[in-house]
C-alpha cells in the first residue's frame, strides 16, 4: 500500500478528466495503468505511487503542481521529488546514488553536500538553492512531524 501523497488533490484528476470527457478505461490505456487503480484512487480506495500519478498526469496534460498542492515556502526535498514525478528509487538511479540516501536526505537525517545539491537540481527539476531551502525545512521540521 502506498503512502498517502502530502497535498494530493485526486479531485482536480477527476475533474479534469470528466471535464476533457476522458473515461477512465480510456486514460488508464493512454496511461498505461489499470482503469480499477484510477477508480480506486478517484474514490479515495487507494493512494497512486508518484510514477503512476505522474503517468495519468501526462496523459490528461496536467502539471504534478495541478494535482499535489503545497505552497512553495513550505516545500520539503520529498515535496519537490513528488512534483518531479519520481519515486525515490528513480531518482537514486538519475543521481547515481541509493534510494536509502535519498530518503535520508529527505528526512534531514544525512547531510546535503553542495555535491549533492547539484546533482539533484536536475533531475527534480529545481535549482540547488532550492533543493537546499527544502532539504534544511525537512531537517528543521517539528519533532515526530513526518518529512
Amino acid at each position: 500500500m502506498n503512502r498517502p501523497i502530502k497535498g494530493l488533490d485526486i479531485s482536480a484528476l477527476s475533474e479534469a478528466r470528466k471535464r476533457q470527457g476522458v473515461s477512465r478505461h480510456d486514460l488508464a490505456r493512454r496511461a498505461a495503468v489499470s482503469k480499477t487503480t484510477i477508480g480506486a484512487w478517484e474514490i479515495g480506495a487507494r493512494s497512486p505511487n508518484i510514477e503512476s500519478l505522474a503517468k495519468v498526469a501526462q496523459a490528461l496534460g496536467l502539471r504534478m503542481d495541478d494535482l499535489i498542492k503545497v505552497p512553495e515556502a513550505e516545500r520539503t526535498l520529498a515535496d519537490l521529488r513528488r512534483l518531479a514525478g519520481l519515486s525515490q528509487t528513480r531518482l537514486a538511479w538519475l543521481t547515481g546514488t541509493t534510494a536509502a540516501a535519498i530518503a535520508g536526505l529527505e528526512r534531514g537525517e544525512i547531510s546535503l553536500t553542495e555535491e549533492k545539491a547539484q546533482a539533484l537540481a536536475p533531475a527534480i527539476d529545481a535549482s540547488a538553492e532550492d533543493i537546499k531551502a527544502a532539504w534544511q525545512r525537512s531537517h528543521d521540521r517539528p519533532l515526530g512531524e513526518p518529512a
